[in-house]
């Protein structure tokens, strides 16, 4: 660890800087353009049949004649400027370090001209002759010495050249200088950040490169060593993802030996690409480029597949394809983009070696389609049709997850030599890239396969763009975003049958090119593509990157653009083991100290620990909890985070902190607080500087559409507002994100500081100062009590807030996000309101937050109930008695159709992801949706990690909910239909669905009880006699969570503890310093890894812990346990930074309450229990460590129990008997 002078010079702010070139301005527009002629829509002319031969089968394939498949099939000459150079669209890019010498390959588009037709084709540029570059800090007394600094430029060189050719001679060092860089980031450097001299090494891409944390005797430490070739290209070109960009005269030449499929393909070097760097050339490039964007090719594919046996892969059957040639890159108001030349292509193969059914051939060749024998040819010849396509994107549902993983296997299967023709990148060498069971690959495969394209998967982006949709599957998908009922589920169990007739077979063949065509319609519909793009432009990323949602990657683009045309030295990209061994290395075992989470999926399992603690998030404010009938004002501050940045002028280089080290060995928020300091009248930082044009582009995005009337233009505005929105608000999350590269747990800590003590300060001000009540806030909001149902006199109040608010400070500003004239206020994070739409016409919407009603884990049937009774709640026409006398009768009428089974099978489904693979599932016998899945993967269905699973319960006894395990009575909706025996229990549903849906809304309003729904319900309302009892006090929770949970979870301890996060620090091992949770110590066979470890063994060097040692600290930490809840400690209700805890007061939260105490020591118990299970009879040392370790948790438990006292123990000592002997014998 630094001595506190260097911490204190390490992270100051910044007092010097190099000159630097003007910044990336990336809140500059991206080119939005309307469509040329040549993009407009073109009527379809006569058609021409072409033939191919795929493993002696032919096909016909109607192709529409329009002037770009003209060009296509003709020579024709690529478009050049006046001067030469060459205009290119960039899509995509990839990076071959393994070639010999590696490259780049650019894929994109140009214009071609062949005679008066003009049109895009596609294009690769083979970058080459690339080079790597990293810095060394030099080791000088005086940084700002220069010629003490160029003496130690040479010396270093020198090492570096001895350093060369003792340990790695293939580094190939082109040339070296001595360069002054800034530097403001984590890594500790022993000296104050700021210009810094650095030897620039650059070397050559084909040699090796020197380790990962080089240093030696004249420099202390190394930058940019494992750097992509790839990101040092798009950073010194400033290529700022998909647009065009220009190559300079004569800086390209075409080679006959071809790297790709593309139409064109030119080699050229990282300088043939121009960066215009002053004003004038910048205005010179925007006045060059050519007026619009290329129309992208977008072929969107959905595959049939078929499973022979359960322990077989899944093969591919059948086909669909649709291609749409004239997809616009910016935005498009109408599907006509779809439709412009709009071609289909779909095919099908024989199952087994069964012929086709008679006349099958002529009747699938007269509807357009084709057959084959196999399933190689049919690969084959969809390979082939990739080729003659040439899509710029290809779509699919699912289709990172399904299509490509199940194309790669059967690619890779069949040794199908050119399968690289689902890209663009010629690689008939390379094996066929595949997942091959890892997870966390998914992406590579699906994006290396089709490498040189984009890959658009609809249901990855309609989870991320419709968050409270309840299931993505591309029927249901389909029915919300298109009015389409048209996608058809194919069961395996039917797809013997479509091989029955020729009509079944087209009708198959038919319904697989629908949902190519769905899918190319919801694609459009949520303009994936545009969004994307936007995105993408505004980041400087890969455009694959932003299709697959990784936000991480674009905030980490976005800061090395800006940091890196302001001349600094980037932090060095890690994952978290490589940052843990480097913390080890340079601070010893103080990594174990840090508040970031483990790697360890069972220590994330458990509770906080000591010394692992995160810091605060926002401030949530107590909610007192009602029903209010009076207008309730919602006030929320606007972009809260990034504007504490821009306010509190929050940076890398304006803050003050301690260096990763530091905070690696520190245990608690205030203690990291204390030592990161404001930026006192610094520079503006470079962070609020990008926030700062961001913002001010999003403002003047959203003027020029109020004034807009053109509906192409309005769309592209709205698409690019958000983008800038979107890539606004994610700016802070790089901060706290631990896997993030520019990852700084001070700056985080101090953001979410500054947001609470906004929250904190705007309550003041509402209530001391304007004497209005705040109901509950949350971290960037209020909810106040306006105490009247004047409208107008409510916004008037809602002003004074405004301003009262809006004049502490520059940035932040507070706005009146919502009127609500009903709220129903539950506990924090959950209510519902009527919000005010338009007062004078009484129109009014429902706002829903945080209820179960909102959430996929509840059946349809109870969230419709739940939505009708709130309506009928908030509805302002209706007095309480009213509603609460409908709701009693509504309830009635719904359980007597629930018994008479009048309410349809889909309102029963319980949705629930699955977030791994279900044979990965260690408790898969307990989990519904797992079971389910399983039955799925038997019955020859696709099931993949992030699906969605629908389940419904069935009564398999007959008798009620009967006595088997709920995960064993969970049946996929489709069983019901092939199994009529099936029957859904609807006494479980009532319990365990709609009853506490019910029961929680309902629980703020008077005039109805639990035990009253559950009269209206049919069911025995003395059930929950005890849980109205207790409604003011912990035992509602407390018997609730037993009301809602699994009945054999009462009596099965295994059960009820199988998720249990204790709070109990673990043993500390002696060798490693490590923390070992008491539940991995006892019984690790709990845990999720493969390979199971011996109990009393260390989780991290997996030494031996003497069991006398953890019972030691095992009765320290019960003992501790105790005593925490006797002194009464109070968590305040309204925190604030500074105030953790305070005596028992009458409000707040007990930090440890009874009921906490006595599910640790019944946890404790049933571990001791677990472990003597799995511990051999003749290992007595650790029998009987575990006997007396259960004594302890037993003995505590006895203690705990206030309402029984035991006399023989309160007085043993006065007759001879020691005070608790027991628990030291």
């Amino acid at each position: 660890m630094l001595d506190q002078e260097h911490s204190h010079m390490g992270h100051g702010p910044l007092q010097s800087s190099a000159p630097t070139p003007p910044p990336v301005d990336i809140s500059q527009d991206v080119p939005m353009h309307l469509p040329t002629e040549e993009t407009q829509a073109r009527a379809p002319g006569p058609t021409r049949s072409t033939t191919m031969d795929v493993n002696a089968r032919s096909e016909q394939v109607d192709v529409p004649e329009t002037p770009s498949d003209l060009l296509d099939q003709g020579p024709c000459e690529v478009e050049r400027d006046p001067e030469g150079g060459l205009w290119f669209f960039l899509i995509d890019a990839v990076e071959d370090d393994r070639a010999s010498p590696p490259r780049v390959y650019l894929f994109g588009k140009v214009k071609v001209r062949s005679g008066s037709a003009e049109a895009y084709r596609s294009c690769c540029l083979v970058v080459e002759k690339l080079e790597r570059c990293f810095h060394l800090l030099l080791k000088v007394e005086d940084p700002s010495d220069y010629e003490s600094a160029k003496i130690a430029a040479n010396a270093a060189a020198v090492e570096l050249e001895t350093l060369r050719k003792e340990k790695f001679q293939n580094l190939k060092v082109i040339r070296s200088k001595l360069k002054y860089r800034n530097y403001a980031f984590e890594k500790p450097l022993g000296q104050a950040l700021g210009n810094l001299p650095f030897l620039k090494v650059v070397c050559e891409a084909a040699g090796s490169v020197p380790p990962v944390g080089l240093a030696g005797d004249n420099f202390t430490h190394s930058f940019g060593i494992q750097a992509s070739l790839l990101e040092r290209l798009l950073l010194t070109r400033r290529l700022m993802g998909p647009s065009w960009y220009r190559l300079h005269p004569d800086s390209f030449k075409e080679e006959p030996a071809r790297l790709s499929h593309c139409a064109t393909e030119f080699r050229i070097t990282p300088a043939s690409i121009q960066v215009p760097k002053t004003e004038t050339e910048k205005t010179q490039w925007n006045s060059r480029m050519p007026a619009s964007s290329p129309p992208l090719r977008v072929l969107s594919v959905s595959l049939q597949t078929f499973q022979q046996t359960a322990q077989l892969s899944h093969e591919v059957l059948a086909i669909g394809c649709s291609l749409h040639p004239t997809v616009s890159a910016d935005a498009s108001a109408s599907e006509s983009d779809l439709e412009n030349s709009r071609r289909t292509w779909a095919a099908i193969r024989r199952l087994d070696a069964n012929p086709f059914p008679r006349d099958a051939d002529k009747a699938l060749a007269a509807g357009g389609f084709h057959s084959y024998n196999n399933e190689l040819a049919l690969l084959n010849a969809f390979l082939l049709k990739v080729q003659e396509f040439d899509p710029d994107v290809i779509a699919g549902h699912n289709v990172f997850s399904v299509d490509l993983d199940v194309l790669s296997s059967r690619l890779h299967q069949l040794k199908v030599q050119n399968w690289h023709r689902l890209g663009r990148l010629r690689r008939s060498k390379d094996r066929v890239p595949r997942n091959e069971g890892r997870q966390a690959q998914g992406f590579w495969a699906g994006t290396s396969l089709a490498a040189g394209r984009l890959v658009c998967d609809t249901a990855l982006q309609a989870k991320d763009l419709l968050p409270k949709l309840g299931c993505y599957d591309l029927a249901n998908l389909a029915k919300e975003q298109l009015g389409s009922t048209d996608v058809k589920i194919v069961e395996p169990e039917a797809i013997a049958e479509y091989y029955d007739s020729a009509r079944s077979l087209l009708n198959l063949l038919q319904l697989k090119t629908v949902d190519a065509y769905c899918i190319a319609r919801i694609a459009h519909s949520l303009q994936i593509l545009p969004l994307t793009r936007q995105l993408t432009c505004l980041a400087g990323n890969l455009w694959n990157g932003s299709l697959q949602n990784k936000r991480a990657e674009r905030n980490e683009l976005l800061l090395c653009h800006e940091f890196h045309s302001k001349k600094f030295v980037l932090p060095d990209k890690e994952s978290l083991s490589q940052k843990k061994r480097r913390l080890q290395i340079e601070g010893g075992q103080g990594i174990s100290a840090g508040f970031d989470e483990p790697d360890e999926p069972e220590a994330q399992a458990t509770g906080s620990r000591k010394g692992k603690v995160a810091y605060s998030g926002g401030l949530v404010l107590e909610p007192q909890a009602g029903l209010y009938d009076d207008l309730v004002m919602l006030l929320d501050f606007n972009s809260l985070y990034p504007s504490i940045i821009q306010e509190y002028n929050i940076c890398f280089t304006t803050v003050d902190r301690p260096d990763e080290n530091e905070v690696a060995k520190m245990t608690s928020e205030a203690q990291l607080l204390s030592q990161t300091r404001e930026p006192d009248g610094a520079e503006e930082g470079i962070l609020p500087q990008v926030l700062r044009r961001l913002v001010d582009s999003r403002r003047v995005v959203k003027a020029s559409m109020k004034s807009e009337k053109n509906p192409k233009i309005l769309q592209m505005l709205e698409i690019r507002q958000k983008a800038l929105k979107l890539t606004a608000n994610s700016m802070y999350g790089c901060l706290g994100f631990q896997n993030s590269r520019f990852h700084a747990k001070p700056l985080a800590a101090l953001i979410t500081a500054k947001g609470r003590e906004a929250l904190q300060s705007t309550k003041t001000v509402v209530q001391q100062e304007l004497q209005l009540e705040v109901v509950y806030g949350d971290t960037d909001s209020v909810f106040v009590n306006s105490k009247t149902a004047d409208f107008q006199k409510a916004m008037h109040i809602a002003e004074q807030i405004k301003r009262a608010v809006n004049k502490r400070y520059r940035r932040l500003e507070i706005e009146i996000d919502a009127v609500f004239v009903r709220l129903m206020l539950l506990k924090k994070k959950k209510y519902a309101a009527l919000k005010v739409v338009n007062w004078e016409k009484k129109l009014f919407e429902q706002e829903l937050k945080g209820l179960d009603i909102v959430r996929r884990d509840w059946c349809g049937l109870a969230k419709e109930m739940g939505e009708a009774i709130l309506t009928k709640i908030l509805d302002p026409n209706m007095n309480k008695e009213e509603s609460i006398e409908w709701v009693h009768q509504f309830l009635s009428e719904q359980a007597k159709k629930m018994d008479d089974g009048q309410v349809p099978l889909d309102k029963f489904v319980i949705t629930k992801g699955l977030t791994k693979d279900p044979k990965d599932y260690p408790d898969a016998k307990k989990q519904p949706h797992v079971q389910v899945a399983l039955r799925l993967l038997s019955r020859g269905k696709q099931v993949r990690p992030g699906q969605e699973i629908g389940y419904v319960v069935c009564d398999t006894t007959g008798e009620g909910e009967g006595k088997s395990l709920l995960a064993e009575r969970a049946r996929d909706p489709h069983e019901m239909e092939l199994d009529p025996t099936l029957c859904l229990d609807m006494a479980w549903y009532k319990k365990h669905q709609v009853h506490p849906i019910i029961a929680r809304i309902l629980g703020v309003v008077e005039g109805t009880s639990r035990g009253r729904i559950a009269e209206c319900l049919g069911m025995d309302a003395a059930i929950f006699a005890q849980v109205v009892q207790h409604e003011e006090g912990e035992g509602l929770d407390f018997l609730s969570q037993y009301m809602d949970a699994d009945p054999n979870a009462l009596f099965d301890r295994s059960l009820r503890y199988k998720n249990f996060s204790s709070i109990l620090d673990g043993v500390k091992c002696k060798k490693c310093g490590g923390t070992t949770p008491w539940q991995r110590l006892l019984t690790p066979s709990t845990g999720e890894e493969p390979k199971q470890a011996p109990p009393f063994t260390c989780k991290d060097c997996q030494a031996q812990i003497q069991p006398g040692v953890a019972r030691n600290q095992w009765h320290r930490q019960l003992r501790q346990l105790v005593k925490q809840h006797c002194e009464g400690w109070v968590q305040p209700a309204d925190q604030v930074a500074g105030t953790e805890k305070t005596r028992r007061a009458n409000k707040g939260d007990n930090l440890v309450s009874e009921q906490t105490v006595k599910k640790e020591l019944q946890f404790a118990a049933h571990l001791c229990e677990s472990a003597a299970l799995l511990t051999a009879e003749e290992d007595a040392a650790l029998q009987t460590a575990l006997a007396r370790m259960k004594k302890d948790a037993d003995a505590w438990m006895k203690i705990g129990c206030q309402h029984f006292i035991d006399c023989g123990q309160m007085f043993g000592a006065i007759f001879g008997t020691p005070l608790l002997g027991t628990l030291h014998q």
